[in-house]
């Protein structure tokens, strides 16, 4: 007569945790698989992303420029004393009785909008970038993560793996 121990249908003692180390095998080698084959897919993601975000802020800071030369140009249309000011300004002429005091270039004022300091997806991958790069740049990386991670599937099916006799 069987026991309760012996019986197919019983729980058998660290199946749990059997399962869970299978599946983090399969988890771990799945990772392992997925760095090798997109991290050179991820490097030429980040450059791209990188130089997006340059040109952006190029274009923002050449519309900005635009839109001031604009202000300018229909001020200057508009306003005659303005523009005898600006060309005043400009050819370095004095009124009688005018004085001019000067500055030196490094004191300047900047009335702009405050700029906000913004993490870039290149500071964000910072943290794993160096990695990405030494995997994309060592076949000799790529072979050992890839045996790692065969070894891995072969040690999850062949050791951990429990076959269940139901249909």
């Amino acid at each position: 007569m069987l026991s309760s121990a012996d019986s197919p249908n019983s729980p058998r003692p660290l199946a749990g945790l059997r399962s869970v180390a299978f599946w983090l095998c399969l988890f771990v080698a799945a990772g392992l698989y997925a760095a090798v084959v997109l991290s050179p897919k991820w490097l030429v993601f980040s450059a791209l992303a990188h130089q997006f975000e340059s040109n952006q802020r190029h274009l923002l800071e050449l519309n900005q420029r635009v839109e001031r030369l604009r202000k300018l140009a229909a001020a200057l249309e508009s306003d005659p004393a303005f523009a005898r000011e600006e060309a005043r300004s400009e050819f370095d002429l004095l009124r009688p009785q005018e004085q001019r005091i000067r500055f030196e270039s490094p004191v300047t004022l900047d009335v702009g909008p405050a700029r906000l300091a913004r993490k870039s997806p290149q500071n964000a991958a910072a943290g794993y970038s160096a990695w990405l790069r030494q995997i994309a740049g060592s076949r000799r990386l790529v072979d050992s993560l890839l045996a790692v991670a065969a070894g891995l599937v072969v040690f999850a099916f062949g050791c951990l793996y429990e076959r269940s006799d139901r249909i």
